[in-house]
């Protein structure tokens, strides 16, 4: 693994972006046919994150897809700075409540809401799969964390992007369980 400033090479063509104040981190993934980030995180993390892309030789306009691992403003808040461009994709649980702007449940407060809305183009179902060309994503619909949670397993270098369902170290994220 190679660390570039706060950009951490995972594998070959796989980048881990860190986020910055509680925001989530991003990753890239550099593919023969597209290229694709998942999470773009907090909205005022935007220029760390478009810095960090261009380290890695990439612009906003090179990103095809934005793959949200679920609804929280932390992991969907740069998508404005994208949707004209690439297309954004969310579990379909995920994409109702990121179009309808739920606030309850994105957790966006007063002022962080940007004017655009936010917009889905994809709205993803458990076991959909992304050919990169280099490598397949599948994404896995794994409701705890949010009912639109999931987490996106690359086939070639066997990565789980876990989004929050599972923290660094192997914590799980606080679920409400329900009787």
């Amino acid at each position: 693994m190679k660390k570039i400033c706060e950009i951490l090479e995972l594998e070959n063509n796989i980048y881990q972006i860190k986020g910055k104040d509680k925001g989530s981190h991003s990753y890239l993934l550099k593919g023969d046919f597209k290229n694709i980030l998942i999470d773009s995180g907090l909205d005022k993390n935007f220029h760390k994150l478009q810095n960090s892309l261009l380290k890695l030789g990439i612009k906003i306009r090179d990103i095809d897809i934005v793959i949200n691992t679920h609804e929280h403003f932390d992991h969907i808040g740069a998508n404005r700075y994208f949707q004209d461009y690439a297309l954004i994709a969310a579990h379909r649980l995920a994409a109702t409540k990121i179009t309808l702007e739920d606030k309850c449940v994105t957790l966006y407060k007063p002022g962080d809401m940007n004017e655009l809305p936010q917009r889905v183009h994809l709205w993803l179902e458990n076991g959909f799969r992304f050919d990169l060309g280099n490598s397949t994503l599948e994404i896995i619909h794994t409701p705890g964390h949010t009912s639109g949670s999931i987490c996106i397993y690359e086939r070639t270098q066997k990565i789980l992007f876990t989004g929050d369902t599972l923290f660094a170290g192997g914590t799980l994220s606080y679920m409400k369980h329900s009787r």
